[in-house]
């Protein structure tokens, strides 16, 4: 058992480690109004990808409070947020929650099965941090705060 757990965590600790510093995975998704979105033309500003589900109760609680307040607050200055919805592919359900979440402005794409292997996406919440280069430079997993989101995201602005 302990073996198990072990290796469990090696394979976790790899699988988000090995992405930092590699070209996000090109996506060419459908957000929740039927826009098509293109990784390639978010180019030039600091992105944050946060993978969740409508159902996750810690993404209900870390969206309108940690994603939306660093997305107000750094919106003007090359700063994007997208949402990346896990669990449907309802236009209607994710426009739900986002009145319900009192989300503003921020799209919620549909994460396709492709996209989630190729981000190695494994829970919700799940963030990453993209440069200017389209380059992930860090991977949050869980909920984090505004605080430590800002500071990260500054790094980056620069």
């Amino acid at each position: 058992m302990k073996r198990k757990l072990i290796i469990f965590f090696i394979l976790l600790f790899t699988a988000f480690t090995y992405g930092k510093g590699l070209k996000a995975p090109y996506f060419e998704l459908k957000d929740e109004e039927g826009n098509t979105v293109k990784l390639s033309d978010l180019k030039g500003y600091i992105i944050l990808l946060v993978f969740c589900k409508t159902t996750c109760t810690v993404c209900k609680k870390y969206i309108p409070y940690d994603v939306q307040y660093v997305y107000d607050k750094y919106k003007d200055k090359g700063f994007r947020v997208l949402i990346m919805v896990m669990d449907t592919v309802d236009p209607e359900k994710v426009k739900r929650m986002k009145r319900e979440l009192g989300i503003r402005e921020i799209p919620c794409l549909f994460a396709t099965e492709e996209i989630l292997r190729k981000y190695r996406v494994l829970g919700s919440p799940t963030s990453y941090l993209l440069d200017k280069e389209l380059t992930i430079k860090r991977i949050f997993l869980g909920r984090h705060s505004y605080k430590v989101l800002s500071e990260w995201i500054e790094r980056f602005l620069k």
